[in-house]
């Protein structure tokens, strides 16, 4: 299926963008379409900031569409399994640097006060890098959090944003809100490019 053909019959899709087949870097909108919306567009915007910097990234979305997306197509991050996942399956064995994933916290923005949150077992520095990027770049009201003691952190291991990982730590994710990804889906993706670009100094 293309991707309007699985939109019109409410079915799922994988898509993936090999930019160069020696990326160093995977990105991740692994609940997009309507699972979770918007995650895709996070993901091309840091694609494309970081090709504008030479730094080439592939790119990895499996979509589901229809009311019932999110029951019947959210798989968890650390229950996806290469055989039913073949572009995924594709891209396991290349041992990327760094892996970064879009997700969405499916809590309301009147939440007090709205958290977005920046996980998976990346190295402190980058994760408060990135956070300290979101903060800056987003309304005051949101509180970008870290604590990796909270949930939905992307802490396991076997999250698919770590154990794509070479060695299997290097994740990198975030957990936005529905409405903070609705508007701010390109700055989402192109903060957390340039916090990765500037982590890595390619900004320089």
């Amino acid at each position: 299926l293309t991707v309007p053909e699985a939109r019109r019959l409410n079915e799922s899709i994988e898509t993936l963008q090999i930019a160069d087949y020696d990326s160093d870097i995977l990105v991740l909108a692994p609940h997009s379409g309507a699972i979770e919306a918007n995650t895709e567009e996070s993901a091309q915007w840091f694609a494309r900031k970081c090709t504008q910097y030479g730094v080439n990234v592939d790119v990895y979305t499996f979509r589901g569409f229809g009311r019932a997306s999110f029951s019947r197509w959210h798989v968890g991050s650390s229950a996806f399994h290469l055989r039913s996942f073949p572009k995924l399956r594709e891209v396991a064995s290349r041992q990327y640097s760094l892996v970064v994933a879009f997700h969405l916290r499916d809590i309301p923005d009147d939440e007090n006060p709205p958290e977005v949150r920046v996980g998976g077992l990346s190295d402190e520095a980058l994760r408060e890098r990135t956070a300290s990027r979101l903060d800056d770049a987003l309304p005051s009201k949101y509180h970008i959090v870290t604590d990796p003691s909270r949930t939905m952190m992307g802490r396991s291991s076997a999250n698919i944003t770590n154990n794509l990982s070479r060695d299997g730590r290097s994740g990198l994710q975030i957990e936005s809100t529905p409405r903070n990804q609705q508007i701010r889906r390109k700055t989402v993706g192109r903060e957390m490019a340039l916090s990765v670009l500037e982590y890595l100094g390619e900004t320089e």
